[in-house]
């Protein structure tokens, strides 16, 4: 190998470095803003007498805020989700949630056999 090739070689090898390197940094922006995001989503949700009682996950990806847990109430979860919404850098919410005290179909079709 010539030495002009060898230095084009360690070129190329160095361009594919910082353009990893990139990629990476922008990662892990993203998965800082994420937490952030998460942290004033739970903040809000704990600042909220009625949910603050809840058992209600947050989860961030690229600025789509996922709720899930039990609540008490559809109430409860338009709520959760207003407030998820309210926080600045939220692109999205998208809801899990569910009633804590309704029956499951296979509760219901167990009563009904009884």
């Amino acid at each position: 190998m010539s030495q002009k090739q060898v230095v084009w070689v360690c070129i190329v090898i160095m361009l594919l470095l910082v353009a990893w390197g990139t990629q990476n940094a922008a990662a892990q922006e993203k998965s800082v803003a994420d937490a952030a995001i998460a942290a004033k989503v739970k903040t809000a949700i704990n600042g909220d007498t009625g949910l603050s009682r809840m058992d209600i996950s947050i989860e961030v990806y690229d600025g789509v805020v996922h709720l899930g847990g039990f609540v008490n109430s559809l109430a409860d979860i338009a709520r959760a989700e207003a407030l998820a919404r309210a926080v600045a850098g939220v692109t999205a919410v998208k809801s899990r949630m569910r009633l804590e005290n309704r029956p499951t179909r296979a509760a219901v079709d167990h009563e009904v056999t009884l």
